[in-house]
């Protein structure tokens, strides 16, 4: 008789220790003989550890990643993705569920939940419907070079409004004096309120291209009255404003610049969205799957005792722009959770 003291606890210790020392168990027959030598089996019996294993993985403690290796999940584990699974797709997509009514969180989990241990459900949840999707690793290393070109892309658009208003500020009486002459300014005082104003209110809204002086009578139409009357006189004068008025001419090209920028943030979020938007989808096919199988696909940090930075980054910006975004409109409701910043 093998002399073994072998549990369902005892793979979980292995499995666990291998997890923590980044050396996870690539195949059944690794797994197979570390248990034969740390329980004692005889090599003719090892399909008491086979026997052992499969029970494991029926259990759904144990579970094998291909191209990874085993990790350790759990049904209590499961069950909490699942979960938070069902969270995440009832609050980007409310439907009739919510109308009217209160979204408790304490619905899906049995009780309040903090919310920073939600926001970990959640990027747990998104690490494992991530991991299931073919080609996760490459879309997960697209998604964040492109978070990092909207981070320089924001950059340079601060830098250009830097660039502006140091501009303003180095030339600041010989600005103050266009603005006057230019708009017909009749009190002196007012020439600095529109000095603050215009870049903002007006030119870096008729800068986006075709015909500068037509664009800056429809917008002047979109002003109040009283703006209206004041701002009609810089339409009137743009086509000297090179010649007369060089500083504020100058602010022009600047905008311009900001708005070639503004286009490509634009261009950039439209990707991340677009992407985001399969992520949703993908969401939905996960939960259904998953209960059909009675089985969830994929990993999670919990899983494999570690993940890639590029998978973790994703999972947390979508629930800061997704899943937040969508709980701040839906904060209209009386008695909502409070969002706290995390």
């Amino acid at each position: 008789m093998p002399r073994s003291n072998c549990t369902e606890e005892t793979v979980r210790e292995v499995v666990e220790r291998a997890l923590r020392e980044g050396r996870p168990i690539r195949s059944k027959k690794e797994l197979v003989d570390i248990l034969i030598r740390r329980c004692g089996y005889e090599d003719k019996t090892k399909s008491s550890a086979y026997r052992l294993l499969k029970k494991a993985e029926e259990r759904g403690f144990l579970r094998f990643i291909p191209n990874y290796g085993y990790v350790l999940g759990g049904s209590e584990h499961d069950r909490l993705i699942m979960r938070t699974c069902a969270l995440i797709l009832d609050i980007l997509e409310p439907g009739v569920k919510y109308s009217g009514d209160i979204l408790r969180f304490e619905r899906y989990y049995g009780e309040e939940v903090p919310w920073v241990a939600m926001v970990e459900f959640m990027e747990r949840t998104l690490e494992h419907v991530i991991t299931s999707m073919n080609g996760w690793s490459e879309e997960a290393r697209r998604v964040v070079g492109l978070y990092e070109e909207l981070e320089q892309l924001k950059e340079q658009e601060a830098s250009i409004l830097r660039e502006r208003e140091e501009l303003i500020k180095s030339r600041e009486a010989e600005y103050m004096g266009e603005v006057e002459r230019i708009l017909e300014l009749k009190q002196w005082r007012d020439r600095e309120y529109h000095a603050r104003a215009l870049p903002d209110v007006l030119i870096s809204h008729i800068v986006g291209g075709g015909d500068l002086r037509e664009a800056c009578y429809n917008r002047v139409r979109e002003l109040s009255n009283e703006w209206r009357s004041i701002y009609e006189h810089f339409c009137d004068k743009i086509e000297i404003l090179g010649r007369e008025a060089p500083v504020t001419y100058a602010i022009i090209q600047i905008e311009r610049r900001r708005y070639e920028v503004r286009l490509k943030i634009e261009e950039v979020r439209g990707r991340i969205e677009r992407w985001y938007d399969r992520l949703v989808e993908r969401l939905k096919t996960f939960y259904i799957n998953s209960k059909l199988s009675n089985t969830i696909s994929g990993w999670c940090e919990d899983c494999r005792g570690s993940v890639e930075a590029e998978l973790k980054t994703t999972a947390r910006n979508f629930v800061k722009e997704r899943v937040e975004g969508s709980l701040k409109k839906l904060q209209i409701l009386p008695g909502i959770v409070r969002i706290t910043s995390y």
